[in-house]
């Protein structure tokens, strides 16, 4: 197994040792767990089960390939521990959690995406597919990635209807939901405004 190999494999271990303790022990439960966080908690072992085994019998990938898988798991844990430090005072709900929200974090991590623990996650599952090359892992990411955009789009519908309402569509406007905005919405409205062709006639 070659160096950069075996750093991915190392970097993996950390990201899935550090998502099953963020399930077990971080974020916040009350009562049962939803079908759809059981799916997630059932999904991601899977993943992770898949990933290990293509890391013992893949073939190896080129130094570039791995290079780039390696740095995609160290970005994943980057953007999980940012998301952890932002909610130091107090941990978020787990996912599909039927409880009203608590508190709207906008700082650290969470000024650049809404939700950087979903991302986190996408990051560590579409690393093992470039570290192995195996496109069959692919089917855990679109899984994956199903269930992480059904949990959000409910958490963004609690959000957007309860006491933090307003404070959270302005939030909404300048940082994106996965993937950092490039140009914020509310910058973009700025400049339609301020363009006399937008205008309507008088």
């Amino acid at each position: 197994m070659g160096a950069d190999r075996v750093l991915a494999v190392g970097l993996a271990g950390l990201a899935f040792a550090s998502f099953a303790w963020a399930v077990r022990g971080f974020f916040l439960r009350e009562g049962a767990l939803h079908p759809g966080m059981r799916l997630i908690a059932v999904g991601g072992l899977a993943t992770m089960a898949a990933q290990g085994a293509a890391f013992g019998w893949a073939p190896a990938v080129p130094r570039l390939t791995g290079a780039v898988g390696a740095t995609l798991y160290a970005l994943s844990l980057v953007v999980f521990w940012g998301a952890v430090v932002a909610h130091r005072r107090k941990p978020p709900a787990i996912a599909f959690s039927e409880a009203a929200p608590h508190q709207l974090v906008v700082g650290g991590i969470y000024g650049i995406v809404r939700h950087p623990f979903y991302l986190s996650y996408s990051l560590a599952w579409v690393a093992g597919v470039v570290v192995t090359g195996q496109l069959w892992l692919l089917t855990s990411v679109l899984g994956m990635g199903a269930l992480y955009l059904r949990a959000a789009l409910l958490e963004e519908a609690a959000f957007s209807s309860g006491p933090f309402a307003h404070a959270y569509r302005e939030y909404q406007s300048r940082a994106g939901m996965f993937l950092p905005a490039v140009i914020p919405s509310s910058v973009l409205a700025g400049r339609a405004a301020a363009d006399p062709r937008r205008q309507p006639a008088p």
